[in-house]
C-alpha cells in the first residue's frame, strides 16, 4: 500500500538504489543471488547458476560514445521484439513519450513555459509511417535485407528517443531538440549517428542468428503485471512460454550488472500478483556477449537453512512453488 511519503518511481530505479526498501526486501529474501557476485564461495550450488560458465568476452563491440550506449540498448530491445510479432505502436513506451514531446513543458526551476517539441500531427506521421513500414518489410520471425534492416534500424532508434522522454521527462538533452519545427519524417529518421545504426544493425543479426529457433514459441511482448501501477511502472521485455527474459546490452559482463538483472526479474515475478503469466523461469539475453541464460525459478526459493545443500534442493511440487510464491508476493505488495 501506499503511503502519503510513497514516491512512486520505476521498479528499476529503485533497485539502483541498495538502500531502497524494494533492494533490501530482494537482498533478504533471495539470499543466493548475493552470492553470485561473491568471487569465493564454498557452495557448490552456485554452479547451478551456470553464471560462471557465461563467456564475458563482448564479441559485438560498440563504436557509439558510452554515455550514449542506453539508447542503443533501448533501440534494440524494439528491434529484437520485432522477431517475435508487431505490437500496435499506442501500446509502446515510446507512444507515451511523443506524447510528452507534443505538450508544453513548464520547466521546474524557472517556471518556463517552453513549446512542444513537435506539434502532434508531426509525431502521429511517424507512428503511422512506422506502421505502414512494418507491414510492408514484414521483419517477424525473419531476417530482413540490408536496406529494410538499415530502415528498421532507424525507426527504432527514434523509438529509443521517444521512449527517453516518457522515462526521464522533457528536461533530458534529447537528439530530438535539434529539429527543426518545419522538419521532415526524412529529417528525423536521418538523426542518428552511422555508428548507432551500425550497432543496431549488428546486434539484431546477431540475436536472428542466436535465437531464430525460438521465435514460433509462444510469446508474450512488453508484459505488464498486476502490481505495475503499484510500483510507478513496470514492464518487461517478453515472456517466452513460461520464462520471462530481460534484455541485457553491456559491454562489461560484470557479476554486478548479472545481479541487477536478476532482482529486476524477480521483482517483476513477485509484482505479478495473481500468478497470471505462470512464469517459472527467469532469463537474459546478453546482446553483445551473444549469451542466452536461463533458470528455473525454483532455485530461488531456496529457504535460508537448506542453502549449504541447494545443489541438490528442489521443491516438492508446483503447489509448493505457487505457495512460496504467494507468500512472497503478499509480502512484496504491502511493501509497496
Amino acid at each position: 500500500m501506499h503511503t502519503n511519503n510513497s514516491i512512486l518511481m520505476p521498479l528499476t530505479n529503485r533497485l539502483k538504489d541498495e538502500s531502497s526498501r524494494e533492494f533490501r526486501f530482494l537482498e533478504n529474501k533471495f539470499p543466493i543471488v548475493k552470492l553470485l557476485t561473491e568471487k569465493t564461495h564454498p557452495l557448490s550450488a552456485l554452479k547451478s547458476f551456470h553464471f560462471m560458465n557465461l563467456s564475458r568476452e563482448t564479441v559485438l563491440p560498440s563504436e557509439v560514445p558510452s554515455s550514449q550506449r542506453r539508447v542503443v540498448g533501448t533501440a534494440i530491445d524494439y528491434r529484437i521484439r520485432y522477431y517475435f510479432d508487431i505490437t500496435s505502436s499506442t501500446e509502446l513506451a515510446a507512444y507515451r513519450g511523443a506524447r510528452v514531446a507534443n505538450k508544453l513543458y513548464y520547466h521546474p526551476m524557472t517556471g518556463e513555459c517552453i513549446s512542444p517539441i513537435f506539434p502532434a500531427d508531426f509525431t502521429a506521421n511517424f507512428f503511422k509511417n512506422l506502421e505502414n513500414t512494418l507491414k510492408r518489410i514484414k521483419p517477424v520471425n525473419r531476417l530482413l535485407d540490408q536496406i529494410s534492416e538499415e530502415l528498421l534500424a532507424r525507426y527504432c532508434v527514434i523509438l529509443a528517443y521517444f521512449e527517453a522522454l516518457f522515462r526521464a521527462g522533457r528536461s533530458i538533452n534529447s537528439p530530438l531538440r535539434t529539429l527543426s519545427q518545419k522538419a521532415t519524417l526524412q529529417d528525423l529518421l536521418n538523426l542518428p549517428e552511422p555508428s548507432f545504426i551500425k550497432d543496431v544493425m549488428d546486434l539484431s543479426k546477431s540475436f536472428y542468428e542466436d535465437a531464430k529457433s525460438l521465435f514460433d514459441k509462444p510469446c508474450k511482448l512488453n508484459p505488464t503485471f498486476d502490481g505495475t501501477n503499484d510500483i510507478g511502472g513496470a514492464d518487461a521485455d517478453f515472456i517466452l512460454e513460461d520464462t520471462l527474459y530481460e534484455i541485457k546490452t553491456v559491454s562489461d559482463l560484470k557479476p554486478s550488472c548479472f545481479r541487477e538483472a536478476i532482482y529486476q526479474l524477480l521483482g517483476y515475478v513477485l509484482l505479478d500478483y495473481s500468478d497470471s503469466h505462470h512464469i517459472r523461469k527467469i532469463g537474459i539475453y546478453f546482446t553483445r556477449q551473444r549469451q542466452f541464460w536461463s533458470i528455473p525459478l525454483y532455485l530461488f526459493l531456496i529457504p535460508h537453512a537448506s542453502l549449504s545443500q541447494s545443489s541438490s534442493w528442489k521443491p516438492e511440487s508446483e503447489k509448493e512453488i505457487k505457495k512460496q510464491l504467494s507468500f512472497l508476493r503478499r509480502e512484496f505488495k504491502q511493501l509497496l
